[in-house]
Order: C-alpha cells, then structure tokens, then sequence
C-alpha cells in the first residue's frame, strides 16, 4: 500500500507522470468519521481513496454538461486518458478529475486487480450524494484490467 502515500508525488520508484494531484486527499470528503460513530468499511488508505473518487466524481458530474461536446468526446476517451496518465499527452485542465479518476483505477487495479476496485467504488458509491457516482465511477475505469464499465 505503500503507493498510496506517494501516489501523486512520484516517490514510488515508477515513472509517475507530473500531475498536479494532492495527495492524501483533501477536501470535504477526505475526513471518514461516520456520524453515529460507526468505524470505516475499508483501510484507512483505501477510504480516503473512495472519498476522494466521491468528490472527484460528483465535481466532473456538474461540470460535464459544460462542456463542448468535443471536450465531451476527449473525457471519455479512455485510450486518450490512458495516454495523459502515461504522460504521452499533456494534462488539459478540463480533464483533471476525470483523468485522477482514471489514474486512480489504473493504480488500484495495480494493487489488488478487480476485487479491490469493486470494494473502492462500492464505497464511494456509499459516501457520495450524488446516486450516480458508483455507476459514473464504474464507466470511468472500462478497461482497466479486467475492468469492463
């Protein structure tokens, strides 16, 4: 799990492309304290993912229809994306979240395959205001690994 501490800062030995990603998350959903007091269903690292995937998601959720509809195309381009978290493209700002998501998938699917994954986006889901996170979730991360959205 090591690779979630230095998950955007480049420290994990791999050739980590320079996105402007903070890490851990921050944000309002970073913080997992369950209001009746209830623990975490996940590690303390895998939570603070699915809380940031939950606000990653419902921010692109808003902003998405804002879009040009060839703006619209390039985030859902997944070869497209794929490249960017390579670092074959450059980073474009419109797609920040939907390539940090992206990027996020590629690594969780890198650490524990599809069962990790299903356990992160099941509870991103579950953090989330927005009902359509997990299934948003779920189309951002087609083709990763086995991963078919």
């Amino acid at each position: 799990m090591g690779w979630l501490r230095d998950l955007f800062t480049g420290q994990s030995g791999r050739a980590v492309p320079p996105l402007p990603f903070a890490w851990p998350p921050e944000g309002r959903l970073a913080s997992t304290a369950q209001p009746d007091g209830a623990t975490s269903r996940l590690p303390a690292p895998y939570e603070a993912v699915a809380a940031r995937l939950a606000e990653l998601e419902e921010a692109d959720n808003v902003a998405y229809p804002r879009l040009t509809s060839n703006r619209q195309r390039r985030s859902r381009d997944k070869a497209y994306l794929d490249r960017i978290v390579r670092g074959e493209e450059p980073l474009k700002g419109y797609l920040r979240r939907v390539v940090e998501i992206r990027f996020i998938g590629h690594r969780l699917n890198e650490e524990g395959g599809k069962p990790l994954m299903r356990q992160v986006v099941e509870r991103a889901g579950e953090l989330s205001r927005d009902r359509s996170t997990r299934r948003t979730i779920e189309a951002d991360w087609d083709r990763i690994g086995d991963w078919r959205g």
